[in-house]
């Protein structure tokens, strides 16, 4: 029979604790949590006492880098012993040379929970609803950057990786919610990202399609000039083409069109044209598919011609 606790450790967002009702959160910014903190991270790999001492406190002496190893070991088991949070198992052991993680506790680490969907996400050749569900569970488990308080060295590029690891799921779940009909969630996931990258134009005409889609072209014309704002005054760049393109098309109303065809080249029709309601319906959709087609058709004609006199132009300069 197992009797081994499970314990829950919270490094996205702020450093927590969980065992049973019990968290603790530890001396923010303490070497006791910092150290905690690199075990977890490194868990994989063996760690010596000469080598954390070296690497904690490298600018003293080695005798006296070794004194507050193991003061720091002796306060992480007072902290944790005092708070319950632990139950009586220590959660750092020392096995001569070795320092770890006690074994013998079931470990549950949201930053392993979250590589993990991600990684599956990853493998997936398509992204249909249950990918989206998985997606939205790795989103939840996003509470926060890596040990937020933190500003270590060693730590910076693990926040960075899994930021943009975070950053890429969000972007698919918005590509999800365009193709569904889900705009007003996927709002929410455009402003998280704009929160965390305000300069990413993709995430600015990303929900500039979604507030047009969902019926607030006002929002829309209001996000564009937030986004060339922030490009002017972060980049000292103007929106690219594609965005001014994108722009063009709210104003005239021929987003939708222009969304429904590629909808269609994409084979992902919208869910109610696998089941109709009635006639009017099949027919309002194929009046909808016939105006996209006319513009498309309109679009390829306009590149046809830009690249008609582009060529003997093209042709002189050889």
């Amino acid at each position: 029979m197992d009797t081994r606790e499970t314990i829950k450790v919270y490094l996205l967002g702020r450093f927590s604790i969980q065992c049973g009702n019990q968290r603790w959160n530890g001396a923010e910014g303490s070497k006791v949590q910092e150290l905690f903190c690199y075990l977890i991270s490194h868990r994989q790999s063996a760690q010596t006492r000469e080598s954390l001492a070296s690497f904690f406190w490298g600018e003293e002496s080695r005798e006296q880098s070794k004194k507050h190893l193991r003061q720091t070991l002796w306060r992480a088991h007072s902290c944790h012993s005092s708070s319950n949070a632990a139950g009586a198992k220590r959660l750092i052991v020392v096995d001569g040379e070795q320092v770890r993680l006690n074994p013998e506790i079931d470990w549950w680490i949201d930053v392993e929970e979250f590589e993990r969907i991600c990684a599956r996400l990853k493998r997936l050749s398509g992204f249909d609803s249950e990918a989206a569900q998985s997606a939205r569970q790795a989103v939840e488990l996003y509470r926060g950057d890596f040990l937020e308080g933190y500003y270590q060295d060693w730590l910076l590029y693990e926040r960075e990786r899994l930021q943009n690891m975070f950053l890429a799921t969000l972007d698919k779940l918005i590509c999800y919610c365009l193709e569904n009909g889900e705009y007003k969630e996927g709002l929410q996931y455009g402003e998280t990202i704009l929160h965390h990258n305000p300069v990413s134009e993709r995430a600015q005409t990303q929900v500039m399609k979604l507030h047009y889609l969902s019926g607030d072209r006002t929002a829309a014309l209001q996000q564009f000039e937030r986004c060339r704002k922030v490009l002017k005054e972060e980049l000292g760049v103007a929106p690219t083409r594609s965005t001014m393109d994108l722009l063009d098309q709210i104003r005239a109303d021929h987003l939708i069109a222009s969304f429904a065809v590629a909808n269609h080249i994409a084979d992902s029709p919208p869910k109610s044209a696998t089941h109709p309601n009635s006639l009017d319906d099949i027919l309002g959709r194929l009046k909808q598919f016939q105006a996209a087609l006319s513009q498309m058709q309109l679009q390829i004609q306009q590149d046809i011609q830009t690249i008609e006199q582009i060529l003997p132009e093209h042709g002189e300069q050889k």
